[in-house]
């Protein structure tokens, strides 16, 4: 089969990560793979490629759409070209750029293109003229995937006549690497990954830790992660009693390994769209506490059996939550146990490739008949 994938970057990211992920292994499945970046300029990917995957770009650093670049129409006419020349047999894009861009450029062509949202669209910020076009445009694909139930349930609301939606999560990044565990003895850590922003509410967590810390000397908590609300956060922490205990790391590119050196993952978002880190910290096998936000986490954690699913905003329910990890072993060692077996069944790379595959031959089946 022929396949080309449609995402806006190639640099750092959750998105990013996945669309790689999956070009590699539909290449080492003996599909013909061919990636495009439409808008990132042409750094090489930071993530590593397969050498089968047929990897080009559209833009240049300055390239934007509506508003930040004259290029788009050039670009526009490229990418046509491109996927005229390609004849693939299933265009795929990510992210509600691309997106837009695959259908716009494919008008005409008879090619058949699956848009997909990574992000829950009712609460992600997003410019007006975005959203317009995706409310107007999606329909004109021949499938929308999403990634939990909750977003497809509120798709008609969202979209106009999108009548093909499938949920498609995200897989795992696994196998990994040989991750060597903290030696025994060394302190405890409360482990947050995120973008620092308004959205994230880390400072949840930290007034949820300055509550918990003086019952619990041994335990540290570690902020991985950059944004605009750094400066908010560290003024809070600046002020706080336990500030020497409270560690702001800025971004990780070695996630994995920061998670496999804690002790507790949590998660304190406002609203998500399928949270890579809540994924990777239990499939990991580290116990997690996690704001039941829209959407993703209550369908992650199935509806908080394999980590601790606590009401949206609720601090005090986060507190009670975040010390019966930290004050039981036994119970975070059983909850990690769990969730590893979990969700490696359920978001395996394997389990999920081959949903993909099938949702290939579903939109194949249909766009022939």
């Amino acid at each position: 089969m022929k396949i080309t994938f449609l995402v806006s970057s190639l640099q750092f990211g959750g998105a990013e990560r996945v669309a790689t992920t999956l070009c590699n292994a539909w290449a080492q499945r003996g599909h013909h793979v061919s990636l495009i970046a439409t808008y990132s300029g042409t750094e090489p990917s930071y993530f590593k490629l397969d050498p089968a995957v047929q990897l080009s770009y559209l833009a240049d650093p300055q390239s934007g759409l509506f508003g930040r670049s004259r290029r788009s129409l050039p670009r526009l006419y490229k990418l046509r070209q491109i996927l005229a020349k390609q004849q693939p047999d299933i265009v795929v894009s990510f992210l509600p750029s691309a997106n837009v861009m695959a259908i716009l450029a494919t008008i005409g062509l008879k090619l058949p293109v699956i848009v997909s949202e990574r992000t829950d669209p009712e609460h992600y910020p997003q410019s007006w003229i975005w959203r317009f076009m995706c409310r107007h445009l999606y329909q004109y694909a021949a499938l929308l995937t999403v990634q939990t139930e909750a977003v497809a349930a509120k798709v008609n609301r969202l979209f106009n006549h999108v009548d093909q939606v499938s949920v498609m999560p995200n897989p795992l990044p696994f196998p990994l690497p040989q991750l060597q565990k903290k030696a025994a003895g060394s302190r405890s850590t409360i482990i947050s990954l995120g973008r620092l922003t308004e959205g994230k509410q880390t400072e949840h967590l930290v007034r949820a830790f300055t509550e918990l810390a003086g019952r619990y000397p041994e335990w540290d908590l570690s902020i991985f992660g950059d944004g605009p609300q750094r400066v908010a956060l560290e003024a809070l922490i600046e002020n706080n009693a336990y500030r020497s205990r409270i560690l702001m790391h800025g971004d990780t590119r070695q996630p994995w390994v920061e998670m496999a050196n804690a002790d507790i993952f949590v998660m304190t978002s406002r609203f998500e769209g399928f949270p890579n880190a809540l994924l990777e910290a239990l499939g990991l096998g580290l116990p997690s506490v996690v704001y039941d936000c829209p959407s993703g986490p209550a369908e992650i954690t199935e509806q908080g059996r394999i980590a601790a699913l606590v009401p949206l905003n609720n601090q005090a329910e986060l507190i009670v939550a975040l010390e019966k990890f930290m004050a039981t072993p036994p119970y975070r060692q059983a909850m990690g146990q769990l969730a590893a077996e979990v969700v490696h069944q359920k978001y395996g790379l394997d389990a999920i490739v081959e949903k993909w595959e099938r949702l290939f031959q579903t939109v194949l089946f249909n766009s022939r008949n």
